[in-house]
């Protein structure tokens, strides 16, 4: 935590590897648990009252969303850019006022959202006032706290609440659950937690910070800030609706509900695997912005490396972890999902361009390019939901796979093009820089292939995901493109002490020589 001066760009940059690598452990732990808690749930509270909770947990979501029209991100943008410069000022009346947005509108706006949903949905009036209280006011109160660990560029503070808050959250759930508690006790155990842990936060940043924030203002911003929040807000909004609701909704309406269930399978075991790779960018996003305040020279070497590791990542599970998971996919769910092996594996390539529009999108963020960032997310939704309306009545599932695929593409191909120009990298240097995705791709479909004659599902899992990841990391090492040493010896050295000695020998595996790569 810095207290004055400002920071230099080789300690943002080793801050922001740091908090990458503790929101990559964060989501190793809480993914699991979160997948082991949902399921006990769900069968404890039975279809009906699960089902009510998530679409009021959803739509609580929704309502914070479009209430906060990209308060947070713009929030982290420009306090990260104040602080990295040492002008500590700004950043307590940027907390001020967010503050002040906080109580003045969002609440309110939030408050009366839920208020009609609870009353529609027949909850209680005590089960309102605890949706109120710590899914409403607590929240709101302790949000500037938390863009806090951006604006300070302490992503791995960040990430280590968000996991204790994961697995204490997981852990009361279930002993609601052994207890026999009603669906309004969990409900309102959940949101204690999700409530009260964030509070921490105020305790965990600087002390003048957490006094701007207990000392709110009326939300008087600058309009640049206005100018960013708005369209950042609302291409959050989009990237909400390019999700597998718009294709599950075309399935629906032409009356394939067979191939719905294989297409929402398919996609959800994709977002799952690929959720922890697409996460590292909220690290980076802070880091970027306080990058180019302080050393602007820098940001096209930091671009390039965050799409060398991007790249590497999407290349890793696109090659060798998709092929296996599809290839466990009758084991797992049934001989009657078998079908959406082959949906999962193409979907891998929409997952793994995902993956890069995630440090493309924080690059675009980073010099406040907000209308950038809103017609790349608004451009996948209207291809997305446009090519899902013609192709799915003809192609079923696999109509809605291209509809999916092509959003993903569409976003990709409209951020990388303005950044490419803006920090004027060519053609071919991006190309290499993206290399291991595009080797990947290939590789996916023959590994799984390969895997196809396999009669055992188990061995068939096995040969699918280790010769994707042989045959990707020798393309690799022979183009040479993939991580620099310096990349390397980075990653390296923030992790965990304990972790090293594993993850020494796996990235050297897709390193390529010194001197083999261009400059």
């Amino acid at each position: 935590m810095s207290h004055g001066g400002s920071d230099s760009a080789a300690d943002l940059q080793r801050r922001a590897v740091r908090g990458a690598l503790w929101t990559f452990i964060h989501l190793g732990v809480s993914l699991p648990l979160g997948f082991v808690v949902n399921l006990v749930v769900a069968r404890h509270l039975g279809v009906v009252d699960f089902g009510r909770l998530a679409t009021l947990t959803l739509a609580v979501d929704i309502t914070v969303a479009i209430a906060g029209v990209g308060m947070g991100s713009a929030l982290v943008q420009f306090g990260a850019k104040a602080h990295s410069a040492g002008r500590r000022t700004e950043v307590h009346q940027l907390l001020r006022a967010a503050q002040g947005y906080q109580l003045l509108v969002q609440v309110p706006l939030v408050t009366a959202s839920v208020l009609v949903l609870s009353s529609t949905l027949g909850l209680p009036v005590s089960a309102m006032v605890w949706v109120w209280l710590f899914g409403v006011l607590l929240p709101a109160l302790t949000a500037p706290a938390a863009a806090c660990f951006g604006i300070e560029n302490r992503g791995d503070l960040g990430a280590k609440l968000a996991m204790a808050s994961s697995v204490v959250s997981g852990l009361a759930s279930i002993a609601v659950v052994m207890a026999g508690g009603s669906a309004a006790l969990l409900w309102g155990t959940r949101l204690c937690v999700a409530g009260l842990l964030p509070a921490v936060a105020l305790w965990l940043i600087a002390k003048d910070y957490r006094r701007a924030i207990c000392r709110p203002t009326p939300p008087r911003l600058p309009g640049r800030f206005w100018r960013f929040a708005l369209p950042t807000g609302l291409a959050s909004l989009a990237g909400m609706a390019v999700s597998s609701r718009i294709e599950v909704f075309a399935l629906t309406w032409s009356a394939l509900v067979e191939a719905a269930g294989l297409y929402a399978l398919a996609f959800g075991l994709a977002a799952h695997a690929f959720a922890p790779a697409q996460a590292l960018a909220g690290p980076l996003l802070a880091a970027i912005a306080a990058l180019r305040e302080v050393s602007a020279q820098a940001a096209r070497p930091a671009f390039e490396r965050a799409l060398r590791a991007s790249s590497a990542v999407a290349g890793l599970l696109v090659a060798g972890a998709i092929p296996a998971l599809a290839a466990l996919v009758p084991m797992l769910y049934g001989s009657a999902y078998a079908a959406a092996g082959p949906l999962l594996v193409v979907l891998g390539a929409a997952g793994g361009f995902g993956i890069l529009n995630g440090p493309l999108g924080v690059f675009a963020q980073s010099r406040l390019a907000g209308r950038l960032v809103l017609r790349a997310a608004a451009a996948a939704l209207v291809v997305d939901v446009g090519a899902a309306l013609a192709l799915v009545p003809h192609w079923a599932a696999w109509g809605a796979v291209a509809a999916t695929t092509a959003g993903a593409l569409v976003q990709f191909v409209v951020l990388s093009v303005s950044e490419r120009a803006d920090l004027g990298v060519g053609v071919w240097e991006f190309s290499r820089l993206i290399a291991p995705l595009l080797l990947a791709l290939p590789v996916s479909g023959l590994a799984t292939w390969l895997s196809a004659g396999v009669t055992s599902v188990v061995a068939g899992a096995l040969c699918a995901g280790t010769s994707g990841l042989v045959i990707w990391v020798l393309l690799v090492r022979l183009s040479a493109v993939g991580l620099r040493p310096s990349d390397a010896a980075a990653i390296v050295a923030s992790l965990p002490v304990p972790l090293r000695a594993v993850g020494h020998p796996l990235l050297r595996a897709i390193t390529s020589a010194p001197g083999s790569q261009r400059a």
